[in-house]
């Protein structure tokens, strides 16, 4: 089963367009969950009541696949339990390449400043020691570990030539205890 998933993922990864978030079908985040079962996974920019809430919403949020009224959950911060971010450009904004065009770098700080927003957002609505994220640019993914101080970044990895990376993380994230996914008991 565990093979199946992965091929899955691998699967779901390779066929999302990394250039145009919005291209992540419910199949697709389905593939994911094959390795997560105890969380559900929503494309949020679907889910958005007014404009000026677009800046303050994931493209990817993970919930408990319990929570009660998924729906209205989807609108609200508490019930968030990990983030997704999808790079619009393929770009790494964490990244620091001295070459970058200052055009560049400024849309590579929005990108990563953008982050940052999800992580303080999340912050501000639950009571959290800390929380994870995950971000793919291009073929390119990285792990965060966000706490009140800062965050540590894994380097990346291309998941698509180490799918395993991905798996493993999924699977150890669906195994976690309230506690050991940063909630505060």
């Amino acid at each position: 089963a565990v093979c199946r998933a992965l091929v899955s993922t691998k699967r779901c990864f390779l066929n999302i367009n990394m250039y145009q978030p919005n291209d992540l079908s419910a199949n697709q985040m389905r593939s994911a969950v094959n390795l997560c079962p105890n969380f559900k996974f929503m494309h949020m920019t679907d889910r958005l009541n007014a404009d000026i809430l677009r800046e303050l919403r994931p493209p990817v949020a993970c919930y408990p696949r319990h929570t009660s009224r998924i729906r209205e959950a989807a609108d609200d911060w508490k019930a968030i339990e990990m983030f997704v971010v999808i790079g619009q450009t393929g770009e790494d904004p964490w990244c620091a390449d001295p070459n970058t065009k200052e055009a560049q770098a400024d849309a590579l700080w929005e990108a990563r400043a953008r982050s940052i927003m999800y992580a303080r957002a999340q912050f501000a609505h639950q009571m959290r020691v800390f929380t994870f994220s995950l971000a793919i640019y291009g073929r390119n993914a990285r792990f965060f570990l966000w706490d009140r101080s800062g965050v540590l970044v894994t380097d990346a990895f291309d998941y698509v030539a180490q799918p395993q990376l991905l798996a493993q993380f999924l699977q150890k994230f669906n195994r976690l205890t309230v506690a050991e996914r940063g909630w505060d008991a």
